[in-house]
């Protein structure tokens, strides 16, 4: 890709030139330093038109300041002008002192304005550089300071080359003996000083082959057919290991990791498949590498690129870390990047591309390892691959099955689309590494036999040492549950409610949706109010996988008024109650047993329901719908037809197996991977250029991940806290709660509006879990802030009971209870909370990852389950065990927690 030199993207010179200028106000003396002083200044002072410009003698006068300002840069503040402190000397005693010094100087104060003792101290530097090692070692120190910044600036994708180029310049002029060395101009240049002096990891250019395209002959001025290269790039996944490593921190969190010793499933480590995998079982700190693929459309999708400049992506994250850190977008790493086309119209594409990682993975999983060098010392470094995320279109065509529209089309089973249609329940023989083998040698004696097994090719990740096709290819349920099985539950229901039974209207549930209080948990994650009659009756859901989430909770909500027992209601709950396992990042054998029974129940329902639909409907009701648009899978086609159940229906039989197999799906969905295309979707957009656009992304991709790494900070560390009043503790309203949570009464602490720890909001009037077993929630009083410390001062509320209905707790205030103060740090290990025998509670930063939940006590009205009016009793909302909240698509819905969780507190606004 070719970076964009001209002028209009503003001037970074202009930026810095304002940010030293100093004027002088000809009405009032008044000497401003900066054009933030300027701009203050004219704006709270009313001085009379014109305005005079009174520097160094000038009397120009200008009607506007904006205009004087500029007259000030042009006229006396141009770039590379030396600014001369005698210009403001009679103006302020504080700048005589600051001529004298530019007096004894050299005479190129002008070359940094902030004093003019600073270029003599530069110029004994360099004297002493001659003669002292140390200063030259100094010296590279600030070289190094100085590429970071260059550094940052590119990682972002929102900076071109021009403004890299012109802040350079700029940083020139203003430190020119700071970066006289450093300025290299070109981006090869700065990309060679990353990779010598950073470790970056350079993008490999590989051949693929030759395709057929239009190019302009010069000599004609037309397009004719030419032979073009294709290429895509490749990141050493060796290099990029290494790079990691050096990260202690990461190092550290990677070493450390061990599986659960109390039967609860939290990681992959506690699945079947890690047992059975002998390089764990010999290595067990070896790195699990898990792989993603997915298309990614970098052009417009209204523009007539978004075919020609798709891009097939490849990342891979690595297992062993902490779900607090793994769910970071900096923590997913570029594996390759091609062009999509060139990969998947190319005869062994996907094999081609694979290969150099398969070479070095083939070392990293070979006995011996890869030595090298850390600090000094040897480490051997070891991995393997575990894991292949990706939808199932993707996922079938690296694996080698058929497209999922197949008559074969599950890659766990081999259930036939018939035998599916005829039981939603049903599930055929599971595929294993041996019948795909059987089938694969099948499929090259004769190619038409893959119709009958749904096996199109061999899986090229076979050549890692210990991957199957068959069963380290889990499904996602980020496509299968929140954009798939959700979808079509939501519409039929609602069709059912609005149409059929006519409960409520669409403009009803319309309101209902964009006025319900979803908290500030939830508040960038609510529904669209969208839907419509005719949408009722297509497949087209327009609700994005964190808003369908969110809906999916809330559902009963905004259903309030129909009848406890309807059928409908009854798929709902079942889907609420299975997701409430199959999202939870911990979960128990028994609740694996729970989840196989539910799903049953779930589908054979569905099955009733919607797949017969003539049974539950009457003449009349019948008569009354009208009839509905055709539409795809998924949808129904005629009001007597029964609906064709979409495959993403039968993975969910699959799900409690590979939850045994391989930990909880939470671990390798693909939500925080979807999001890591957005970093490509925005430099293009910014770029405007789309020559050879995978070596220009791949680039600027590893840019951003080299400045993540150097950043050298865990995502528990980030502590941030909104500005309050600062008490003395004897002086505080909870100064006994404190003192007794090991305080001094002479300390000062800070009653702050909220703290913000590791991306989650506690403040004031959300909940946290007091205790699992129960359980029992508390509503946040105070937050108190000290050295990095946050005390909640907590009130506890009693819980009522779990309903069904509304997949929610109701509670209410625990009068009888005294308030507990709970305090986040870094002591404790993943216990959630004590068992509250006593008052002080102390928690582990990310053992707090709770999904809090919002209550305003006096403005708040609830609603009762008993006569559809308000009443004093709060429901709170059960999202699930344990949700996870994504931190780079939405700020609340989902993220990695560590224990059972609440959704947001929810209150009705609009009742029937």
């Amino acid at each position: 890709m070719d970076y964009d030199d001209d002028d209009d993207h503003g001037n970074f010179e202009d930026f810095l030139l304002l940010c030293v200028l100093i004027s002088m106000c000809a009405s009032c003396d008044t000497v401003l330093r900066g054009a933030k002083e300027f701009n203050a200044h004219f704006r709270n002072v009313n001085h009379e038109s014109p305005l005079i410009c009174g520097h160094n003698g000038c009397k120009r006068p200008y009607e506007h300041r904006t205009s004087l300002l500029r007259h000030l840069k042009d006229d006396h503040f141009k770039m590379g002008d030396q600014l001369r402190h005698e210009n403001i000397e009679e103006n302020s005693e504080e700048n005589s002192s600051l001529e004298s010094d530019d007096e004894n100087s050299d005479g190129d104060a002008g070359e940094n304005p902030n004093c003019g003792g600073e270029d003599e101290d530069n110029n004994q530097h360099e004297q002493s550089h001659n003669e002292s090692s140390s200063d030259a070692e100094d010296e590279l120190d600030l070289k190094k300071s100085a590429a970071k910044m260059v550094l940052d600036l590119r990682q972002t994708g929102g900076i071109t080359n021009a403004m890299v180029n012109r802040c350079q310049d700029a940083c020139y002029d203003l430190l020119k003996d700071v970066t006289q060395s450093l300025r290299t101009k070109t981006l090869k240049q700065q990309l060679n000083y990353f990779a010598r002096e950073m470790g970056l990891v350079v993008p490999v250019t590989i051949f693929l082959g030759y395709r057929t395209d239009y190019r302009l002959d010069p000599d004609t001025n037309e397009y004719v057919p030419a032979q073009v290269s294709m290429t895509f790039e490749y990141i050493p996944i060796i290099e990029t290991l290494k790079l990691i490593l050096k990260n202690p921190k990461l190092r550290h969190l990677i070493e450390i990791e061990q599986a659960s010793e109390d039967g609860v499933m939290r990681s992959y480590l506690d699945g079947s498949r890690s047992k059975t995998n002998p390089i764990i079982t010999r290595h067990p700190r070896v790195i699990r590498i898990q792989l993603y693929c997915d298309d990614v459309e970098t052009a417009s999708a209204l523009g007539s690129r978004t075919i020609i400049h798709k891009l097939l992506a490849i990342y891979f994250s690595i297992q062993n870390l902490p779900p607090e850190e793994s769910s970071q977008l900096s923590s997913i790493f570029l594996l390759a990047l091609a062009y999509s086309e060139d990969v998947k119209n190319n005869p062994g594409g996907y094999d081609k591309i694979l290969y150099p990682f398969l070479e070095d993975l083939q070392k990293l999983e070979s006995p011996e390892g890869v030595e090298i060098n850390i600090d000094g010392e040897i480490y051997t470094l070891r991995a393997t691959l575990v894991l292949l995320c990706a939808d199932s279109l993707a996922a079938h065509d690296i694996l080698g099955f058929l497209s999922p529209s197949a008559r074969h089309f599950c890659r766990c089973c081999l259930i036939s689309r018939p035998q599916f249609h005829a039981n939603c329940r049903a599930v055929g023989e599971r595929r294993t590494r041996e019948n795909f083998d059987a089938h694969v040698a099948l499929v090259k004696m004769r190619p038409a036999a893959s119709t009958g097994c749904g096996v199109s090719k061999d899986c090229p990740l076979h050549k890692a040492a210990h991957d199957s096709a068959t069963e380290d290819a889990p499904f996602d349920i980020f496509h299968d549950i929140l954009e798939g099985v959700a979808h079509v539950v939501i519409l039929l229901s609602l069709r059912s409610f609005i149409v059929h039974k006519k409960l409520l209207t669409v403009e009803d549930f319309n309101k209902r949706v964009s006025s319900f209080s979803y908290g500030i948990p939830d508040i960038k994650n609510k529904p669209s109010a969208n839907f419509t009659t005719k949408r009722l009756f297509s497949s087209h859901f327009l609700q994005k996988g964190f808003q369908t989430w969110c809906l999916t909770r809330v559902l009963g909500f905004l259903i309030a008024d129909v009848p406890g027992d309807d059928p409908y209601l009854k798929l709902i709950n079942l889907l609420q109650m299975c997701m409430m396992i199959i999202f939870a990042p911990e979960i128990r054998p028994e609740d694996i047993n729970r989840l196989q029974e539910m799903i049953g129940e779930f589908l054979g329902l569905f099955q009733q329901l919607f797949m017969n639909p003539i049974e539950i409907l009457d003449e009349e009701e019948e008569a009354e719908v009208d009839d509905p648009v055709p539409a795809g899978v998924g949808s129904v086609i005629h009001k007597e037809a029964s609906v064709n159940p979409i495959n993403k229906l039968h993975h969910m039989s699959h799900l409690p197996q590979m939850i045994r197999d391989m930990g909880p799906p939470l671990r390798y969905w693909c939500m925080r991977y979807e999001a890591r295309h957005h970093i490509f979707v925005k430099y293009a957009a910014d770029m405007c250029n789309f020559i050879n656009v995978p070596k220009s992304m791949a680039q600027m991709h590893q840019l951003c991940t080299l400045s993540g790494v150097l950043k050298n900070t865990l995502r528990k560390e980030n502590v941030e806290v909104h500005t309050g009043e600062d008490f003395q503790v004897d002086e505080c309203t909870h100064s006994d709660l404190l003192i007794n949570a090991g305080l001094l009464p002479t300390e000062v602490v800070t009653d702050v509006r909220a703290a913000i720890v590791a991306g989650e909001d506690f403040r004031p009037g959300l909940f946290v879990v007091l205790n699992k077993t129960g359980p029992k929630f508390g509503i946040i009083n105070t937050v108190y802030h000290m050295d990095g410390r946050i005390y909640f001062i907590v009130n506890a509320w009693r819980t009522e009971g779990f309903e069904e209905r509304y997949c929610a707790y109701k509670v209410e205030p625990d009068t009888a209870a005294e308030q507990n103060t709970v305090q986040i740090s870094d002591g404790i290990t993943n216990s959630l909370l004590h068992e509250l025998e006593y008052d002080i509670v102390t928690l582990q930063a990310f053992s707090l990852l709770l999904l809090l939940l919002q209550i305003q006590f006096n403005t708040c009205y609830f609603f009762s389950i008993s006569d559809h009016q308000y009443s004093g009793l709060p429901w709170l909302l059960l999202a699930s065990h344990t949700v996870q909240i994504s931190d780079g698509i939405t700020n609340s819905l989902l993220h990695e927690l560590e224990y059972d969780i609440l959704a947001s507190h929810r209150r009705l606004l609009s009742l029937p």
